[in-house]
């Protein structure tokens, strides 16, 4: 009760989740912001899930559920599905295979390093649309791609941005929704992508089966520009 009557206990709470927005520093001390933090993951804990999927949190939702499913799905498949590709589509070694996936896989590390670093500088909306952009474009090019060659700068282009999608959607999901539904509200979006994530592979592989190469990397592209156009078109109500 003492607690709750001091000023900054809300900015504490919040600081918890979105700590470039909020200070509770000369309003509290240390220990007294941990508690408030504590109070206001509690009653993240108490929400209920109707009004998460009111009509009032329709369109963050939408939004929220959209994003993961985008940057999942492509991503998955073409992980999965990358060392089968270059063996049975480029007629890749199986040794020269896995040492091409794990070269693209160190670049696509790289790739989250510089969106960890690239969102203080531009900000999470447009991380997310710049990447989103991108990654759709290599999809399209991997797509056409006639000469091997370029393969492994493509792909590796790929995963670069596309790990860096992933940062700014991990960052931006929770501020669409309010303190007490955005443990709710980021873990059913984060859901949603893993049924994208569950489904990509599978969808890969039907094409493939009818050597459908191409139509695969061009769904791939078209995912990400739908994230893109919900991301650019949807307003979630302000919080």
């Amino acid at each position: 009760t003492d607690l709750l009557a001091k000023p900054g206990v809300v900015a504490a709470g919040e600081y918890a989740y979105r700590g470039d927005r909020f200070s509770y520093r000369g309003a509290l001390t240390e220990d007294h912001a941990r508690m408030a933090s504590i109070m206001c993951r509690a009653t993240t804990m108490g929400a209920n899930l109707s009004e998460l999927f009111s009509r009032r949190w329709l369109k963050s939702n939408v939004l929220a559920w959209t994003l993961w499913i985008s940057v999942n799905f492509a991503y998955m498949g073409v992980l999965l599905w990358l060392p089968s590709i270059l063996v049975d589509v480029y007629k890749f070694s199986i040794a020269k295979s896995l040492t091409m996936t794990l070269i693209i896989n160190l670049v696509g590390f790289s790739g989250r390093l510089f969106g960890v670093y690239l969102i203080d500088k531009i900000g999470r909306k447009p991380l997310i649309i710049y990447t989103y952009i991108m990654t759709a474009v290599f999809c399209i090019a991997i797509g056409n791609l006639e000469n091997p060659t370029y393969l492994l700068v493509l792909t590796a282009a790929f995963f670069f941005f596309a790990d860096q999608s992933s940062v700014g959607v991990v960052a931006y999901i929770p501020e669409l929704f309010p303190t007490r539904l955005r443990v709710l509200g980021s873990a059913w979006a984060a859901a949603a992508g893993r049924i994208g994530s569950a489904l990509s592979p599978i969808m890969a592989g039907a094409f493939m089966k009818y050597n459908q190469y191409s139509t695969v990397w061009l769904i791939f592209a078209a995912i990400y520009l739908i994230g893109v156009v919900f991301r650019k078109r949807l307003r979630p109500l302000p919080i």
